[in-house]
């Protein structure tokens, strides 16, 4: 993931079709169908034969290739196969990779390849594919690594309301310069995941994070330019963000160490030459006291570091519960959890509850679902 791989195919595409719509280089223009095999079965695949009646139903890739194959012009016509590759399917295929490049289908039917046409598999890895299935391809590898984060950030970057985009895009660029490319550094080195992640997964969630932090302060773009506190709001909620995203993968021992670290980054101890003049000081710094996932940021005047277990209002249990299962105790983490997930609710992302068995993710979603 996050290796460019689909914008690679999409750039190709629409430059071979720019070429052919300017008469250059003799090109033609570029027609492509993507197809996830892993998302229906092998009969909804290829076709099958109803158990009943025993009709022949064709599959997504018996009507793709027969459209294309049959297609009376030029055009180049690429079939995208975009999932993992495994036996179940791929060695259905090798008839079309090797020289026949012939679809023979169980149902007796036979569709030949036209020269326009190509096969492209874009995949994780060929782990579960066979020398067969290899030697029939070309392949490109492409590493996340080398696409790096800085092209989605600044993809993202144009998207953002033109109070952050151009008002204070020094600032933005400042800190992710300053903060990200460190941060990843040490929760690789550091620190132990509860589940993998890649390092433009965590910088999308940061990017994600920090603009539905700030939706509702640039949301008027004339009061958002007349707030006087809207830079230490900026980086304040980069930093709460930086916590929930680069920080939210590793486990307990994991939060001891990237307290400090991130303390010690945003007092300038970690680099000689300190914070970026475009930041200046951290104007609203997190408390000493507990760790900085204990803390969530307020934006009010000046905006202040608010403790999760100061958000905990008491609670009556309802007397016609019966069963003690369903009783929700709150804690600090009840606190933050149902915060962040209210947020990325509000803004439609999505949301993931990674841990071990009984430490209550079914019973939040459960309670936000049933109580809202």
């Amino acid at each position: 993931p996050f290796a460019s791989k689909t914008k690679v195919l999409e750039v190709l595409s629409e430059t071979l079709t720019l070429l052919n719509e300017r008469g250059q280089m003799e090109e033609e223009k570029t027609t492509y169908r993507i197809i996830n095999p892993k998302s229906v079965t092998m009969g909804q695949l290829f076709g099958q034969f109803d158990p009943v009646s025993h009709e022949w139903t064709d599959g997504v890739v018996a009507n793709t290739f027969r459209e294309f194959a049959s297609a009376q012009n030029d055009d180049r016509k690429w079939v995208v196969f975009d999932g993992p590759v495994d036996t179940l399917w791929i060695e259905s295929m090798n008839t079309v990779l090797d020289d026949n490049k012939k679809l023979c289908l169980m149902s007796g039917e036979i569709i030949q390849m036209s020269n326009s046409m190509n096969l492209i598999f874009e995949t994780d890895d060929l782990s579960q594919a066979s020398p067969a299935t290899v030697s029939r391809c070309g392949m490109i590898y492409m590493e996340p690594s080398s696409f790096g984060w800085r092209p989605l950030f600044a993809s993202w970057l144009v998207s953002l309301p033109p109070v952050l985009a151009k008002d204070n895009e020094k600032l933005i660029t400042a800190l992710f310069d300053w903060m990200v490319s460190p941060t990843l550094r040490f929760v690789r080195r550091n620190v132990k995941e509860l589940v993998p992640t890649s390092d433009g997964n965590l910088v999308r969630s940061l990017m994600y994070l920090f603009s539905m932090l700030l939706h509702e302060a640039v949301e008027e773009e004339k009061a958002a330019r007349e707030n006087k506190n809207l830079k230490t709001w900026i980086v304040s909620c980069f930093v709460f963000a930086l916590v929930w995203s680069l920080g939210a993968s590793c486990d307990k021992a994991g939060h001891d160490k990237f307290d400090i670290f991130l303390r010690e980054r945003l007092e300038g101890r970690l680099d000689e030459e300190g914070i970026p003049p475009a930041v200046g000081k951290i104007e609203c710094p997190i408390p000493a006291e507990g760790l900085v996932y204990d803390y969530m940021y307020e934006q009010k005047g000046r905006g202040k570091w608010v403790p999760w277990l100061d958000l905990i209002k008491d609670k009556m249990i309802d007397r016609h519960i019966t069963k003690l299962s369903d009783i929700i105790v709150p804690t600090l983490d009840t606190a933050r959890y149902t915060y962040l997930m209210d947020l990325m609710i509000k803004h439609g992302r999505a949301l993931l509850f990674v841990g071990p068995t009984g430490t209550g993710k079914s019973v939040y979603v459960k309670d936000k679902l049933m109580n809202g």
